[in-house]
């Protein structure tokens, strides 16, 4: 049984959350990966017809940008989850503000993420890619909210740490390389 520490919680639960995070992340990962692949074959057997040579660009190259953005959307659901826990287990976050962002920036990585899969899938799919969920404008009008949620996770976190983005002083931010890894910066 693990020592418990004088604030009465257990030291091994944050290592064993890490694990749990990390493995999470690649089972996710690995199964869009299939989901992918299964959705190439289907478009395989029954190819679209594409009237135009940009469209035949855009068939080509689309799924890429949104494997990217999910990719990207993933690890950001990682460094965040991370952070959370941390923040949870060891009430070390820098105020209240920081972790705000943080939870914010979390749920956007999530949406990010499934909507991401869900479009890719929607796109790559012979019998998916009719229906008007991934016409033009309803893609314009994810990417719109999505960067809506982004920015305002980003801004409330730079509202409270900015000392750490902008002139890249981490004295008195705990987990600041983190952080920084979540803002971009």
């Amino acid at each position: 049984m693990a020592p418990i520490t004088a604030s009465g919680e257990n030291p091994n639960i944050s290592p064993a959350l890490s694990g749990i995070i990390a493995s999470l992340i690649v089972m996710i990962a690995l199964e869009y990966c299939w989901v992918i692949y299964w959705s190439l074959a289907a478009a395989n057997r029954v190819p679209l017809e594409v009237n135009k040579v940009s469209g035949l660009y855009v068939r080509r190259y689309a799924p890429a940008v949104y494997v990217f953005i999910f990719a990207s959307a993933l690890i950001e659901t990682a460094v965040s989850t991370w952070l959370i826990v941390q923040y949870r287990y060891h009430r070390n976050y820098p105020n209240v503000g920081t972790r705000t962002g943080v939870r914010i920036l979390l749920c956007t990585a999530c949406w990010t993420t499934v909507t991401a899969g869900l479009y890719t899938v929607a796109f790559i799919h012979p019998n998916y890619s009719r229906h008007p969920i991934v016409s033009v404008g309803a893609q314009a009008l994810w990417i719109f909210i999505s960067w809506i949620f982004w920015v305002t996770g980003s801004a409330i976190l730079l509202h409270f740490v900015s000392s750490t983005f902008v002139g890249g002083d981490c004295s008195g931010v705990i987990y600041c390389s983190q952080l920084q890894t979540l803002y971009g910066a």
